[in-house]
């Protein structure tokens, strides 16, 4: 029967020891650098060319329910209550983000997460793509890591915006950013 605990450890042993690179993203992710929220799926990003071989390593790990979509895959069980996302990437963003990544110890585990950096260009990006789906979400991830983690608008914020997001989406999270200082 699939837990949490099996799904963490499919991504920190089981794939790398297939020689699959993954990244821990999503809620878990941002748990770790700080902002504690709840969340109810465990998001990693892997290279695209490697979903087949995830999608074996999954189902022999115990997952039933695997729904494989344009840019992720889905899996669950019916005994585990969270699901696994494995959001698709290229090869070449894999390669930059891999170096730049943190070693993290979730639940006995050792994955790799994101730097924050390009965590937040991950959820700046995400919003701006989708801003109706991801606005309360990732709004709150991005302005929460930012205040936590002592970021700087203009040095910090504003290149992501630039790269990932826009003018408005900058506004919109500095904003948000205020608000939650003075509420501190």
């Amino acid at each position: 029967m699939p837990t949490l605990d099996t799904i963490l450890e499919v991504a920190s042993r089981r794939l790398p020891s297939e020689g699959i690179p993954v990244l821990l993203v999503g809620g878990f992710a941002v748990n770790y650098y700080g902002f504690t929220r709840f969340t109810l799926d465990a998001d990693f990003l892997i290279v695209a060319e490697h979903a087949a071989q995830v999608r074996r390593v999954v189902a022999d790990a115990g997952f039933i329910n695997i729904i494989t979509k344009e840019n992720m895959m889905r899996c669950s069980a019916p005994s585990c209550p969270l699901r696994a996302d494995f959001l698709y990437t290229d090869a070449q963003t894999m390669h930059r983000l891999l170096p730049r990544a943190e070693e993290a110890d979730i639940r006995g585990y050792a994955l790799k997460v994101p730097s924050l950096r390009d965590l937040l260009g991950m959820k700046i990006f995400a919003l701006h793509q989708a801003p109706t789906a991801r606005l309360p979400k990732d709004l709150a991830d991005i302005a929460w890591l930012g205040v936590l983690n002592a970021l700087d608008i203009e040095k910090d914020i504003r290149p992501l915006c630039t790269q990932f997001g826009s003018p408005a989406l900058l506004d919109m999270i500095k904003a948000e950013m205020e608000k939650l200082s003075e509420e501190e």
